[in-house]
Formats: structure tokens, C-alpha cells, sequence
């Protein structure tokens, strides 16, 4: 009897903590909660799914295969029974306002982290500033490119301020005309190198001047290592964005001018001053970036 009478109160202890646990949920709220489909949402929230209707985002709503936590508003926001139980209650439903960016982003990373664009987000730049997709996108904003908050530089030169100073400056690249943007150079969700969408500085600038790739007979080794050794790629005041004016930019690696032998003198700056500063360096050496012809580029 004495063992039928403990097996009985254990029984109860754990009936007992079961009903609490039960009462204490429901109170808060947090019941099973089921997906109701968009065209619910849609009956209260019929101008952001007018929006939503016209982004990429809508296909999901077509695409039979897919589970109901990958459809619709509640991809997003979560099942919705809960929230339309409690007559529309903000907090029974996922808010993106609330949310810190690492919630943000791995709701948005549910469905796009196979993505070539995505794949070194976590390592990217933007990601360890504690940015969030929502930072820069809008997922309900249907008149622009990516669902972007602004056009792409416009948006960049927010954080990026000096940056847009450097693109104002008289040699600069076509970014301010509209002619590319500063996505045409990096990935803004993540690179190896500064979010650039090349390893190597050399591999991304030859895309657009292929002209100065050769292969040539006699190269010019900075044009093979790093274009930046002699170009500024946001802008410069110099002319074709140079690091700076020929003949100083030159004498960063060719120390001793040969031409000094051509100008009468005995000092070598005044020598370099009457010559080489009112000639360039560039006036006999035109193929800077590498040629075939041995006349044209020595070094």
C-alpha cells in the first residue's frame, strides 16, 4: 500500500506541474500557432500587400512546392493565428522593428543564403558593422532594383561619405552620371577584399579596361600586381585618377631620372625642373601599361 501510495503522489506531483505549465503558456500566449495564408493578412493590411503584391517576394505565393513558413507575409512574420486571434495584437506576431539585426538577417537568410551574392555575408564588412538586410532594403518596396531603400550609390554614399567626396573630384568614374555604380566594383554582402567582386584589384579593373591587360612583350610590373599602386579608383584631382602629377608618381619607384644626362647643369633638381616637370615622364614613355615595342616602354 505504502509503494501504491507514492506511486500515486508522484503521478499527481507530475499531473499537477503539467496543468500549470499548461495555464502558464495559454496566459502567455503562447499557444500553437498556425499560418492562416496572406489573403487573411490581406484583410487589414490590404495597402502593404497592394506593395508586397508587385515585389519578387509575391512568387513565393505561386510556387506550389513550398511549405507554408515559406509563403507569403508569413515567411517573414511568422504564422499569423495568433495574431489575428487577438484582434490584430503587435506582439503575437514578428515585428522587424523589434528585432535586433542578427533576428533580422537570419529571417532573411532563410531563403536567400544560397545565393552567390550571400554566401560571405556572415564574414562581410557590413555584417561585423552589425548592419542588417533591412538597413538597406525594403522587402515591401517594389519601385526599385533589389527592393533598395534608395538607388544603389545614392544609398551607399549615406555611410560612405568620403567616398562620394573622392567621386565629385574632377577625374573620378561615372558613378554620380548614372553611368555604374558602386555595385559594379563590390559585393555589398561580402568579398574577399573590401567587398570587392574580384580577389584581386587587378582582375576587377580589367574587366572594364581590357585593353590595358596585354599580355605584352614588355610589361610594366605594377599594372600586373596592383592597379592602385598609381590610380586612386574614386577620384582624384589628377588627371585619369593618378595617386598623383608624372613626374612624382614615377619617381615612387624610378628614384634616379635617366633624362638628367640629356639637360646641361650641375644640379640634378634644377636639370629635373627644366625638363622632365615641363615635358613628363609620359611624353616618350605612352605605353605605360605595357607594349611590344621595346622603344616605347624601358625599364
Amino acid at each position: 500500500m505504502k509503494f501504491k501510495g507514492k506511486v500515486f503522489l508522484v503521478f499527481l506531483v507530475i499531473f499537477v506541474g503539467v496543468l500549470a505549465a499548461f495555464f502558464i503558456v495559454r496566459a502567455n500566449g503562447n499557444v500553437e500557432k498556425t499560418y492562416v495564408g496572406a489573403e487573411t493578412c490581406k484583410g487589414c493590411h490590404d495597402e502593404a500587400y497592394k506593395q508586397y503584391d508587385q515585389t519578387p517576394h509575391r512568387k513565393t505565393l505561386l510556387d506550389s512546392a513550398l511549405k507554408d513558413d515559406e509563403k507569403g507575409c508569413e515567411a517573414c512574420h511568422g504564422p499569423g493565428s495568433a495574431h489575428v486571434e487577438g484582434g490584430g495584437d503587435k506582439t503575437k506576431i514578428i515585428s522587424f522593428k523589434g528585432l535586433s539585426s542578427k533576428e533580422v538577417n537570419q529571417i532573411c537568410l532563410k531563403c536567400h543564403s544560397q545565393t552567390t551574392m550571400l554566401f560571405q555575408w556572415n564574414s562581410s564588412e557590413h555584417a561585423t558593422k552589425n548592419l542588417s538586410c533591412i538597413s538597406c532594403h525594403n522587402p515591401h518596396n517594389y519601385a526599385r532594383r533589389n527592393m533598395l531603400e534608395k538607388k544603389g550609390s545614392e544609398l551607399c554614399f549615406e555611410c560612405h561619405k568620403d567616398k562620394k567626396l573622392e567621386a565629385s573630384l574632377p577625374s573620378h568614374h561615372p558613378i554620380l552620371e548614372g553611368k555604374m555604380e558602386c555595385y559594379s566594383c563590390h559585393n555589398p554582402h561580402g568579398g574577399a577584399k573590401d567587398n570587392l567582386k574580384a580577389e584581386k584589384i587587378v582582375e576587377l579593373c580589367i574587366q572594364c579596361h581590357a585593353d590595358k591587360s596585354g599580355p605584352f612583350r614588355f610589361e610594366h610590373p605594377p599594372v600586373e600586381e596592383d592597379c592602385l599602386y598609381c590610380h586612386k579608383p574614386h577620384g582624384s584631382v589628377n588627371d585619369r585618377l593618378l595617386a598623383q602629377t608624372v613626374p612624382f608618381l614615377c619617381y615612387k619607384c624610378h628614384a634616379i631620372p635617366h633624362v638628367v644626362a640629356f639637360v646641361p647643369g650641375t644640379d640634378p633638381l634644377s636639370r629635373i625642373d627644366r625638363f622632365e616637370f615641363r615635358i613628363g615622364c609620359t611624353n616618350c614613355h605612352s605605353a605605360i601599361h605595357g607594349s611590344d615595342r621595346h622603344e616605347a616602354l624601358r625599364f
